[in-house]
Formats: C-alpha cells, sequence, structure tokens
C-alpha cells in the first residue's frame, strides 16, 4: 500500500491547463496573422509567431504612419506606427527609416477581426499606385553603431 502526502492540487492543475490553452489561443491568432500578412504581395512581416501578441510590419512604399492613420480612420482598427522600443532592431531587420506599424492582439480579438485587418490591408495594396507616399529608402540610414568605416 502506498500513501500520497496529501490532497492533490486539482485547482491548480485545472489552471494551469486552461492557462495554457489560453496561452496556445492567443499564439495561434497571432500565428494566423503573421502567416496571412506574410501571403499578400508588397507586405514585409518583421514578426514570428510569439507570446506577446504584437505583429510589426509594412506595405512597400507607404509610411507606416500613414497606413496607421487609414486603419485607424477607415477601419476603425487601432494599430501603433512609428520606432519601435529596441530602436537598433530597426537596422538589424534593414527596414525603412520610417519604422513600422505594429498591431497588439488581445484575447478579445475574433478571426473575423483579423480578417477585416486582411482585407483592408489586401485593398491598399491592391490600390497602392494611388496610395504611395513619398520615396522612401529600402535601408536604415541613419549613422550605424556598428559601422566603424
Amino acid at each position: 500500500m502506498q500513501y500520497e502526502a496529501g490532497t492533490m492540487n486539482t485547482l491548480g492543475i485545472g489552471s494551469l491547463y486552461y492557462g495554457i490553452n489560453y496561452l496556445n489561443d492567443l499564439l495561434q491568432k497571432t500565428k494566423s496573422l503573421i502567416t496571412k500578412l506574410s501571403l499578400i504581395k508588397h507586405v514585409s512581416v518583421y514578426s514570428k509567431p510569439n507570446p506577446i501578441r504584437i505583429v510589426s510590419f509594412n506595405i512597400d512604399g507607404i509610411i507606416p504612419s500613414r497606413l496607421s492613420t487609414f486603419l485607424g480612420e477607415d477601419a476603425d482598427i487601432k494599430t501603433r506606427a512609428g520606432i519601435i522600443c529596441a530602436p537598433f532592431i530597426h537596422e538589424f531587420l534593414k527596414i525603412n527609416l520610417f519604422e513600422c506599424v505594429r498591431v497588439s492582439m488581445s484575447q478579445f480579438n475574433t478571426e473575423e477581426e483579423i480578417e477585416e485587418l486582411i482585407n483592408y490591408i489586401s485593398k491598399v495594396v491592391s490600390n497602392l499606385d494611388a496610395v504611395k507616399n513619398i520615396n522612401i529608402s529600402n535601408i536604415y540610414s541613419s549613422p550605424s553603431i556598428y559601422n566603424f568605416d
């Protein structure tokens, strides 16, 4: 006969199970958005699936702050544009000097909302010549801490 040290922590086990499922659901939504954005021509996605649920991207030829404004005013999709908190990541990613657009997923986002964002981005890309900005460089143009010449 064997004895256990006490009552199993069933509440802890259940909480861990539901917590992991919750995080997996958020990660799956983020992965879905990244995959769908990556399939759109002229869209560059800089994020990998991540538990923080932030997706960074650009559309060729459009200043990110303008795209963020389009999304907010036309589609009521809230995004952030500008420099990432780790500014040298822009140099590493070789993204333009106007930085990128960031979408932050939450537990309340639905697949329908992801599709709405994808449809809007597709619409912008299909009208790219009409909404393009000034010519922007394809590489980070500020002085580099890595350039010792």
